[in-house]
C-alpha cells in the first residue's frame, strides 16, 4: 500500500514538473455544449490576464497522445469541438487568434488541460505563467457548470 502511495505521488509530481511549452491536452470527448461552457471559461480567464483588443494569443493545439486510461487525448481525434470553440470565444472576446508558431512574435501562449477529477471535470488554463484551475461538474439541470472556484497559481504550467 505504501509503494501505491508512493508511486501515485511521483506520477503526480512528474505531472507537475511537464514542460509547460507542451501541448494543449483533452483527455476523452466533449460534448459540442460541454465544449461552449468550457471555452466560454478560458475566455473569461484571458480576459482576466490579458487586455483584449491589443493582445495576441497563441492557442496551443492538443496534443495527439494516448490519455492514461486510454482515451484517446487529441481533441480532434475524439470529436471534441473544445479547439475552435476556444478560438471563437477569444475572438468573440476582442483577442487576435493564431495557432501558427511562426506567428507567435509577442503573442501571449495558451495552454488548455481537460481531466477528469473525481467523478467531475478539471479545466486548467494556463496563460504566460499564470494558471487558473476550476473543477466543473453536471448541474441539476444536466449541463456542465463550474462545481468550484477558480485558483489560481502564478509561475506555474498546467
Amino acid at each position: 500500500m505504501r509503494r501505491l502511495a508512493t508511486t501515485a505521488m511521483l506520477l503526480g509530481l512528474a505531472a507537475c514538473a511537464s514542460d509547460p511549452a507542451a501541448e494543449s491536452w483533452v483527455e476523452g470527448s466533449l460534448s459540442p455544449a460541454d465544449s461552449r461552457v468550457l471555452a466560454e471559461t478560458v475566455a473569461q480567464i484571458a480576459r482576466q490576464r490579458l487586455p483584449p483588443a491589443s493582445s495576441t494569443v497563441m492557442v496551443a493545439p492538443p496534443s495527439g497522445a494516448t490519455g492514461a486510461a486510454g482515451a484517446t487525448g487529441a481533441a480532434g481525434a475524439t470529436g471534441s469541438a473544445l479547439p475552435e470553440a476556444i478560438a471563437d470565444a477569444l475572438r468573440k472576446a476582442g483577442f487576435a487568434v493564431t495557432a501558427s508558431p511562426a506567428q507567435t512574435l509577442g503573442a501571449h501562449q495558451l495552454l488548455y488541460r481537460v481531466t477528469p477529477f473525481d467523478g467531475q471535470m478539471l479545466l486548467r488554463v494556463s496563460i504566460d505563467a499564470t494558471t487558473t484551475a476550476q473543477v466543473f461538474g453536471i448541474n441539476a439541470k444536466g449541463q456542465l457548470a463550474p462545481a468550484s472556484p477558480q485558483s489560481v497559481q502564478t509561475g506555474a504550467g498546467p
